[in-house]
């Protein structure tokens, strides 16, 4: 699974080929919080063939965009909050948001009445600086002869750049019980406006990768947790184009121009979203094996604990753990795990 994460990323910074209209920065990012997504859009073309912006929707804050192509597909970010509510929501007769959409699992993605339709028209990319997860490493035994395992919370994704993580979005029009539901947290919504909201696909971690190339990275994924959230590559590998351009560009974009046949979605649509799932699935663990675990402090449990020295493991970590069994899991003095070595 994936309920925690960090972004760093300042004013002008590219994410995703799109740069950031304003700074954005939270180390301890939980569900319900408002924070920045990636995704693909088609805009018209007025009569000499200009690209029109379309209409912004009221309470919708866009922080950046960029023309992809000529055919006027737009990528832009914007901010939206974590934990989709899909458009059918029973508001009248569960006047509360729900509360377990922060993840999907991937494998059953187009079988969920909750996630159906955004698999095929909701593609979404969400950038991050790295995930959290707490991980057993090592254990004691209490003077009651019990045994007691020590979750470590650790920060995961490539070092010195951005991780991309596949999502889903859906927007939701602010009705009056809703906009009761959804206040708190500096976050304030009137009647009427819109509420752009995504969800975070999982994937079974590699706890049986037993491939012979399979890298010790791996091994530790299937040792942290059974699941991770799939990954997006920015970059194009072996002449193919990368699965972030891949994920954006697939099922049915928004602004795609409505078939009076089809005026949602058709086959041809959920072929492509399913084939680009596929894709994305089967280059997930050769772009994990490039991660890096790194040991963070205990203090990130507390989403009221949001500053930097969160990413900094705690000085009396040697001390929670039985040495032998800490030995498996060895840290160089960055606090990062020295996997390579077994």
């Amino acid at each position: 699974m994936c309920g925690r994460y960090g972004l760093e990323a300042h004013y002008g910074t590219s994410l995703g080929g799109v740069q950031l209209t304003e700074p954005f920065t939270s180390w301890n990012i939980a569900p319900t919080q408002q924070v920045p997504i990636l995704l693909n859009r088609r805009v018209p073309r007025t009569a000499q063939g200009q690209l029109l912006d379309a209409p912004r929707r009221p309470g919708v804050h866009r922080l950046g965009a960029s023309t992809l192509d000529t055919g006027g597909t737009y990528r832009e970010i914007y901010r939206a909050r974590w934990g989709l509510i899909p458009d059918w929501h029973p508001w009248d007769e569960d006047p509360k948001p729900p509360s377990l959409t922060f993840n999907a699992r991937s494998e059953t993605l187009f079988e969920k009445t909750s996630y159906a339709r955004p698999a095929v028209t909701g593609h979404c990319a969400i950038p991050t600086s790295g995930y959290y997860e707490w991980g057993v490493q090592g254990s004691t035994v209490t003077a009651r002869g019990t045994v007691k395992e020590h979750k470590i919370p650790q920060r995961i994704g490539p070092p010195g750049q951005y991780l991309y993580l596949a999502g889903l979005y859906a927007w939701h029009k602010i009705n009056p019980v809703s906009a009761k539901a959804l206040t708190g947290g500096g976050y304030e919504p009137q009647t009427g406006q819109w509420l752009l909201t995504f969800t975070i696909l999982t994937m079974a971690s590699p706890r049986s990768y037993t491939r012979q190339d399979g890298s010790p990275l791996l091994r530790e994924l299937g040792h942290i947790h059974e699941r991770m959230p799939l990954p997006l590559n920015p970059a194009a590998v072996n002449g193919q184009p990368s699965t972030l351009d891949v994920w954006l560009g697939s099922g049915r974009v928004a602004g795609t121009p409505e078939d009076s046949r089809m005026p949602t979605m058709g086959v041809s649509d959920l072929h492509d979203a399913r084939t680009a799932l596929e894709q994305l699935q089967h280059a997930a663990y050769p772009q994990a094996a490039q991660w890096r675990v790194r040991q963070v402090s205990s203090r990130i449990g507390n989403i009221k604990n949001n500053d930097k020295s969160v990413l900094e493991p705690d000085t009396n970590l040697l001390t929670l753990l039985d040495s032998d069994t800490y030995a498996e899991h060895t840290t160089n003095p960055e606090g990062t795990h020295a996997l390579g070595t077994d």
